[in-house]
C-alpha cells in the first residue's frame, strides 16, 4: 500500500493511504477525503460536499444518465468546491429528489 503525506491548510502533516477511503481530520478541525482531488474544508463545506455528491450519485444510479456521462455534465468537482458554490448545486439539483444526505 502506498503512503503519502498532505498538509492541512494550518501546516500539520497527515499520512494519507492510497487506494483506501479514508476521511482525514486534523486537530485544527479541517477534514478532507484523502487524494489529490479533495481539498481541506470545515465541517459545514465537507457535509455540504457529501450531500451534493448523494445528490449525484442519485442522478446517475437512478439511470437518468450514465455515469460517465453525469461526470462529464457536471463540471464541478465537489472535493474541491466551496460553501456557496455547494449551496447554489444543491438547491438547483435537489429538485425531485428530496433533501438528500
Amino acid at each position: 500500500m502506498n503512503i503519502s503525506v498532505s498538509v492541512c491548510e494550518c501546516g500539520r502533516l497527515h499520512e494519507e493511504k492510497k487506494g483506501l477511503p479514508q476521511k482525514l481530520t486534523c486537530e485544527c478541525g479541517l477534514m478532507k477525503w484523502n487524494g489529490s482531488t479533495s481539498t481541506w474544508a470545515d465541517q459545514e463545506t465537507f457535509d455540504l460536499r457529501k450531500q451534493a455528491h448523494a445528490i449525484f450519485d442519485k442522478r446517475w444510479l437512478g439511470g437518468e444518465m450514465t455515469r460517465k456521462q453525469a461526470y462529464r455534465k457536471l463540471g464541478l468537482h465537489f472535493g474541491q468546491a466551496d460553501k456557496d458554490t455547494l449551496k447554489i448545486w444543491i438547491k438547483a439539483n435537489a429538485q425531485g429528489l428530496g433533501r438528500d444526505k
